[in-house]
């Protein structure tokens, strides 16, 4: 998905740990200028998700399925 698309798709959150494999729908960032782990529209793996718990994420919204 374009990240305007996952932005405006259906989307839910979920755990952390349940969203690997799953689509990004909106970036996760603390505040500007940070960098986000992924964008909106990436899909979400394993090595995501454990940055993701470091900075204490413990939810993500993804796009439903």
């Amino acid at each position: 998905l374009m990240t305007a698309d996952a932005l405006f798709a259906p989307a839910e959150t979920v755990a952390v740990a349940d969203a690997v494999g799953r689509v990004l729908a909106s970036p996760t960032v603390s505040c500007p200028p940070a960098v986000p782990v992924l964008v909106g529209g990436e899909m979400v793996d394993e090595s995501a998700v454990r940055v993701f718990a470091y900075y204490g994420y413990d939810t993500l919204r993804v796009v439903k399925e």
